[in-house]
């Protein structure tokens, strides 16, 4: 995948089942377990211009997506009652790391840590430089934080108190985000991603952002805007058993399943495709099958399930909204990209995850599921747009 180029490239990229993890050059990765990962190299060719100075690599990566979904919505005049759900891990304090180690050098202080590298520094910037002027949220719910700021930005349309919400998130490559997943012994120190394969070592991080415009379907229809899908149903819950692991048999993302399909209107049997989380760790893939099979039941064996993660890594706070423009692709292509380097089945994980290569089969109802750490837990439902 061209790393910046658009939507098209990065489905293209999914669909070919092309793998993006490679070395890490961004950050020195030498004292490291895992030296892989996914880094948007040359993203920066195609922005329009950059964020001003004072904004790291996180906003300059969430204004090249954010800059990309307003032109294809076609959304560029002012609208009164719009607002931006921005979800991110660590923001721009990997940025913010760099800054501190020059201050302490020069023994200074400098009101510029709150302003330019807390968490809500991105999404601030951009609300001030696009003038939202309806609710404006920063979501830190770890690997759900952009599903939950898409959840989140639903309510906001739902109760009308937005008529335009910009959702998605962003997470940067730096030497805090590698420490700190390394310090889960869940990598892969490979580089290789296996979701659901018997022989899964882990996952690899990555960075990267994702933007949707969300707004009510008649509003979009008179505005004449690119409609993908509907935004149906979303659930949160959260296992509230460990600071990292998930639950076990999967009880907490199992209820955001079922909240997600009574917020929908839908009916289990209704869903044809799971854009699932699949990070490549042995339980949490295991957990997340469980969950499945708990909420789907028999169903679960009639599921296409896939995971984008083993091509491009865990992409952090904008990994769920990449699975959400994924699966609006899928919805209106009627491709399902496939879950890469699977080789050995797991008896203990046993339901189709479209191993290898896209199928084509037409999708009318999707769901997209993460869980995060802490036991954080997100389903969103997204289906085709009847003629």
């Amino acid at each position: 995948m061209d790393c910046g180029a658009g939507v098209e490239a990065f489905w293209q990229g999914l669909c070919q089942g092309r793998n993006t993890i490679k070395p890490l050059k961004l950050i020195g990765v030498k004292d490291y377990c895992c030296q892989f990962g996914g880094e948007a190299a040359g993203f920066e060719k195609f922005l329009k211009e950059k964020p001003i100075k004072s904004q790291g690599r996180c906003s300059e990566l969430f204004y090249h997506a954010l800059e990309q979904a307003l032109d294809d919505a076609n959304c560029r005049r002012h609208i009164p009652k719009a607002g931006m759900a921005f979800g991110t891990i660590l923001g721009e304090i990997g940025s913010g790391q760099k800054y501190i180690q020059k201050l302490m050098a020069q023994g200074k202080k400098d009101i510029a840590l709150l302003r330019n590298y807390s968490l809500n520094s991105s999404m601030a910037y951009f609300a001030s430089k696009l003038k939202l002027s309806g609710p404006c949220f920063c979501v830190n719910t770890t690997c759900s934080s952009s599903g939950d700021a898409i959840g989140l930005a639903l309510r906001e349309i739902e109760h009308s108190r937005a008529d335009i919400m910009i959702a998605g998130g962003a997470d940067m490559m730096s030497d805090m985000l590698a420490v700190a997943f390394a310090g889960t012994e869940a990598a892969a120190k490979d580089g290789v991603v296996r979701p659901f394969d018997k022989n899964r070592k882990g996952f690899c991080i990555s960075e990267g952002a994702s933007v949707v415009i969300l707004e009510e379907l008649n509003h979009a229809k008179t505005r004449g805007a690119k409609i993908y899908c509907q935004l149906s149903g979303y659930g949160s819950t959260s296992d509230a058993c460990h600071p990292f692991s998930p639950d076990k048999d999967g009880k907490g993302l199992s209820r955001a399943i079922e909240e997600a399909l009574k917020d929908s209107g839908s009916s289990f049997d209704s869903i044809d495709y799971i854009n699932a989380h699949g990070i490549g760790t042995v339980y949490n893939d295991l957990s997340e099958t469980r969950a499945i099979k708990r909420s789907f039941g028999g169903h679960s064996k009639k599921l296409k399930i896939s995971s984008i993660k083993s091509m491009i890594g865990h992409t952090m706070g904008a990994s769920m909204g990449l699975d959400v423009i994924a699966t609006a692709k899928t919805l209106c292509e009627g491709i399902i990209p496939p879950t890469i380097n699977y080789k050995t089945p797991d008896p203990d994980c046993d339901l189709d995850y479209v191993p290898n290569k896209a199928i084509h089969q037409k999708v009318r109802r999707a769901m997209c599921l993460s869980a995060g750490l802490g036991g954080q837990n997100c389903a969103i439902v997204v289906e085709k747009i009847s003629p």
